[in-house]
């Protein structure tokens, strides 16, 4: 199969553009790259919400420089230093000081899940970014912002607005570009590039050589609703690779696969 469809990311990460959800996504991360703008990433766990932010980071002009990722489901304390560590020293909560990844040396920093950020945290990371954002020079000219935040959260993140536990003015801050990942069971058409190109990383990775799915598995993958989405896809193929037709996909989209003679290669 043709695979002139994978964007490689780097870092194990790809962006397929075969379908047409993913191709409208394409020319949104291709229009918001060429800012600075933060950017809301919403979708469902397995989506591909950091893939995007990966995209984004990839297709702008600060692409040779770092992308740092925060994982918001670190316990609060090593969040903490994460975010506001000196380079040499204590936590801003233990001096108040703050050299934050929101510093010059890092180009974009993607929050993922952000809805788990602790409130503190929130108003610690709203204050610097309005307070930067407002930063003059000697000259009285406007600082340049020298970060751009991606942030990646689901679908419940208004619900954590309403209810109070998220911060009103940081997702109003973060949500005026917002783009929304499809769930791969809105992406059938993509499910034999998405399965060609893990079935060679995953059997390159373990130096097994790549088994071509049976009619009978296909069919079964495009059936299927992939509820944990990309990362269940990932699942299938490692056991696809070592197990064959032996390997468990969902036993209620198994028991409806008409019977096909295996099509597995020698």
């Amino acid at each position: 199969m043709m695979l002139d469809c994978i964007e490689e990311l780097g870092d194990g990460f790809f962006f397929v553009c075969a379908g047409t959800a993913m191709r409208q996504l394409r020319i949104q991360a291709d229009l918001l790259a060429k800012t600075k703008v933060p950017v809301l990433i919403v979708g469902e766990g397995g989506s591909g919400k950091e893939t995007a932010a990966r995209l984004i980071h990839k297709l702008s002009g600060q692409s040779p420089h770092p992308i740092v990722v925060i994982d918001c489901f670190k316990p609060f304390g090593r969040l903490d230093r994460e975010l506001f560590r000196l380079a040499h020293g204590p936590s801003l909560a233990e001096t108040g000081s703050i050299r934050p990844a929101l510093s010059t040396e890092y180009q974009t920093v993607v929050f993922k899940n952000i809805v788990r950020l602790p409130p503190q945290t929130q108003t610690q990371i709203l204050n610097y970014v309005m307070n930067t954002a407002s930063r003059r020079t000697a000259d009285g000219a406007a600082a340049k912002r020298q970060f751009r935040i991606l942030a990646t959260c689901s679908q419940s993140i208004e619900m954590s607005v309403g209810d109070g536990s998220f911060s009103r003015e940081l997702y109003a801050y973060l949500s005026a570009f917002t783009i929304y990942i499809p769930p791969l069971r809105h992406r059938q058409d993509e499910i034999p590039f998405l399965v060609s190109h893990l079935m060679n990383q995953i059997a390159w990775k373990y130096g097994l050589p790549p088994r071509l799915l049976s009619g009978a598995a296909q069919f079964a993958c495009q059936a299927h609703s992939w509820p944990g989405n990309l990362k269940e896809l990932e699942d299938f193929v490692k056991r696809y690779l070592v197990m064959g037709e032996a390997a468990p996909l969902a036993a209620e989209v198994v028991t409806e696969v008409p019977s096909q003679k295996s099509t597995r290669p020698n």
